[in-house]
């Protein structure tokens, strides 16, 4: 029995009691296509056949809809080899037969090298039915295959995200039960404490402790922010207000803001005379900036000086922050824009492990790229490249 061109592509098992087949015959000789036709229909199938004889005709005439193509090896101007590169060039998977006169051993063994399913003398086209079934079913098998290795793939790709964001649960639930756990340890004995000795205490003790409370409630509330904003930014629901910016006025802004907070951490700022404007949401670029400034402060130790850099090329606008602090172990930068993951040599430093994932994903939603250099012992540096708005 033949296969119908439906059983192909739905992959049924060949043996259908449709013996349709849809072919494509490049053939310059009329007799030599009508004896082929009536091959075709002595071995049961039900013919619609297209015959072409030139390049043009040919090309014109390649469907994914063909069953198969019977070409003869060589016509004027055109031959079966550049008929089959063609095929190929398309992505079509339509088993390609030669049927020719006369045909070398070499020949042979370069078309089928090539990728022809086989090859028939014309004056042996007995075989031709099973020539074709044959090919009809190894495409069969084939497409099966394919579909099986997809699936397999598909499937793979599904656990490899299972389990990063296994992971990813993993870290939140550490980060939630050891880094929250500190400041609210401390916001506990501060409030005890002036419950039960606060009518004792002088004033200073007391505004100390106050003083304990809000910090520590600050430090929480940053936290809890940033695991909201990783959130958002991850499933890709962050309001995002596109407005024009100037980002050497934002990065000075910041930059002066850090220095009263940080007194005793020296920040230089260069910024190289340029037009520093581009199209951004100023929420979401200020917390990049400000993020990668609070890294380099954070892992400063020694109070080595932390500098700023902004300078323009071309179309890009470019800000660098170096420390020269602890570093980065190399075996965890690769996984370091990974949400709550945290450098292997920084337990003794609070953090949440997201200050860079979060920089990550709003870089990306401004179309820019961030790029990570560090040295463990030697120190960091962060560079951040945005689009420069269209003047």
């Amino acid at each position: 029995m033949g296969v119908c061109n439906a059983c192909v592509k739905t992959n049924r098992k060949i043996g259908c009691l449709v013996t349709a087949l849809t072919v494509l015959m490049l053939e310059d000789n009329p007799d030599d296509a009508l004896l082929v036709r009536r091959e075709l229909m002595r071995a049961d199938f039900k013919l619609s056949a297209r015959v072409v004889k030139n390049e043009a005709e040919y090309l014109g005439a390649l469907s994914d809809e063909l069953d198969i193509i019977l070409a003869d090896y060589n016509l004027p101007g055109y031959d079966a080899v550049r008929a089959l590169a063609a095929l190929r060039e398309r992505g079509l998977e339509v088993p390609f037969i030669l049927i020719t006169g006369t045909l070398s051993e070499e020949v042979a063994v370069e078309i089928m090298k090539a990728g022809a399913t086989d090859y028939l003398l014309k004056d042996r086209l007995g075989r031709l039915g099973n020539a074709v079934r044959n090919a009809l079913e190894e495409r069969s098998s084939r497409r099966a295959a394919q579909e099986e290795r997809a699936k397999a793939e598909n499937l793979l790709i599904q656990l490899d995200r299972e389990r990063a964001l296994n992971e990813q649960r993993r870290r939140m639930v550490e980060f939630t039960t050891h880094e929250l756990k500190q400041p609210l340890t401390s916001i506990q004995s501060s409030a005890e404490n002036l419950m039960r000795l606060g009518a004792r205490m002088d004033e200073a003790r007391r505004s100390e402790l106050a003083e304990n409370i809000h910090r520590d409630t600050q430090r929480m509330l940053s936290m809890i922010n940033d695991m909201l904003t990783m959130g958002r930014l991850d499933e890709g629901i962050t309001a995002v207000t596109a407005v024009r910016l100037e980002l050497d006025v934002i990065t000075l802004s910041i930059v002066d803001q850090f220095r009263i907070t940080y007194p005793n951490q020296p920040i230089t700022c260069t910024i190289e005379p340029n037009d520093y404007h581009l199209i951004g949401d100023n929420t979401l670029v200020r917390q990049i900036i400000e993020n990668i400034l609070s890294n380099a402060v954070r892992y400063s130790t020694q109070r080595l000086p932390v500098s700023v850099r902004l300078w323009r090329e071309g179309e890009r606008i470019s800000i660098e922050v170096a420390d020269r602090g602890i570093g980065i172990p190399l075996k965890d930068q690769p996984s370091l824009f990974e949400p709550y993951y945290r450098g292997s040599n920084v337990e003794h430093i609070s953090g949440t492990g997201l200050g860079l994932a979060i920089i990550k994903r709003a870089v990306e939603l401004h179309g820019g790229t961030i790029h990570l250099q560090s040295t463990q012992g030697e120190g960091t540096t962060l560079t951040v490249r945005l689009p420069a708005a269209v003047l």
